[in-house]
């Protein structure tokens, strides 16, 4: 280490300006701390409620983006009919770019009916029970089984005002045609025997032999709808079949083929 110069005895210590400058500095930084204000305590909880009326101009801006998206393929789609040869591809791209964005908004559309009707659904429940503990009940917290059955309920409630019994029926096949294909690629495949080759595989061996499948037909499920309607609302049996469709797994609807 090189030594300081000096003027004479008393003189301060310079320091040699042949050596070149460190790239890190010697004087103390400040760290600068990254803040999210939404996550603050100044800034309150999140409230859906307050955020929904605040912020409610949201839901339409994707209903109005979905509509003039579709709108757009639409004419995108009759130019790509009678596009010129050098055009086309370019046409082409235009189009399944046009098809991925009307996907995207949908998605957002059906998310928001969907938070939408769980809110009000949850809203309804807590008014009511505020209104019993005003009258004297004791406190009261839902159980996560009792809010998901609150909400399936009440999205098969909006899906029958819209759409009808039909679109209930069709959710239902839906979702059980779904769990049953899950289930079965969990299945495992039967052992080859020497002589069978690939016909083997065709054969599959149930994850549990004591599990037994109950096979119904729609003639035998709507009999049992024709059964009920006397005794409770079309919408409740429906529900309740979905339930015995969906959560326990213990029925298929073969289709009609």
């Amino acid at each position: 280490m090189e030594s300081g110069k000096r003027k004479h005895k008393h003189a301060p210590v310079e320091m040699t300006s042949k050596r070149p400058v460190p790239r890190k500095r010697l004087s103390a930084e400040t760290k600068v701390v990254a803040r999210d204000p939404r996550f603050l305590h100044l800034a309150g909880e999140f409230s859906a409620q307050k955020f929904s009326s605040q912020y409610g101009f949201l839901s339409d801006m994707h209903t109005e983006e979905m509509k003039t998206l579709r709108e757009n393929l639409k004419r995108a789609r009759k130019l790509l009919v009678n596009s010129p040869r050098d055009l086309r591809e370019e046409r082409e791209a235009e189009v399944q770019r046009l098809e991925r964005a009307v996907k995207r908004a949908e998605s957002m559309v059906n998310k928001d009916q969907r938070e939408r009707v769980e809110r009000e659904a949850l809203e309804k429940v807590s008014k009511e029970e505020r209104a019993k503990q005003k009258e004297g009940k004791s406190a009261w917290f839902m159980k996560n089984s009792d809010k998901k059955e609150l909400l399936l309920r009440a999205k098969f409630d909006a899906l029958a005002e819209s759409g009808g019994r039909g679109a209930v029926r069709k959710a239902i096949e839906k979702k059980q045609k779904k769990v049953s294909q899950k289930e079965k690629k969990q299945r495992p495949f039967a052992a080859a025997r020497p002589g069978e080759g690939c016909k083997a595989k065709e054969t599959i061996r149930p994850a549990n032999v004591h599990d037994s499948i109950l096979v119904k037909t729609r003639a035998d499920l709507e009999s049992e709808l024709g059964q009920h309607s006397h005794t409770e609302p079309p919408l409740l049996s429906i529900i309740g079949l979905m339930n015995q469709l969906v959560i326990s797994r213990k029925i298929v609807i073969p289709s009609n083929k």
